[in-house]
């Protein structure tokens, strides 16, 4: 977004489907809150074995490119291991429910390199 880069932590909706399919979560977000803001020098804080992204606002606006392009996030293990995956906003952060954890679901799959649940 158009401000801090958010790291999503347990309580958030997301961090809920991530934990009853199963994902653990590294030390670092291993944290009893709904999200973490942090600075393109913090971003390794972000590294698991697959990283989702989301983007909510205007790409041009966001510091995502900032972040993309530091010595720490080109360090992250799911970086040079090809496991960061981009999602969309509207599911991931935005959605609640059923029809967005469905929706998760086929993304954390695809992801995984496993078949969506049917």
């Amino acid at each position: 977004m158009a401000g801090p880069t958010r790291l999503y932590q347990k309580q958030s909706f997301s961090g809920v489907v991530l934990k009853d399919v199963g994902l653990g979560r590294p030390a670092s977000q291993d944290v009893d809150k709904s999200m973490l803001e942090v600075s393109a020098e913090q971003i390794d804080q972000a590294d698991a074995g697959l990283v989702f992204v989301t983007v909510a606002d205007d790409p041009t606006r966001t510091k995502r490119s900032e972040v993309q392009g530091t010595p720490v996030r080109q360090g992250l293990n799911a970086v040079r291991n090809s496991k960061v995956f981009n999602v969309p906003d509207e599911t991931w952060m935005s959605g609640t429910g059923v029809q967005a954890a469905d929706a998760m679901l086929g993304d954390i799959a695809k992801a995984a390199g496993v078949d969506a649940p049917k």
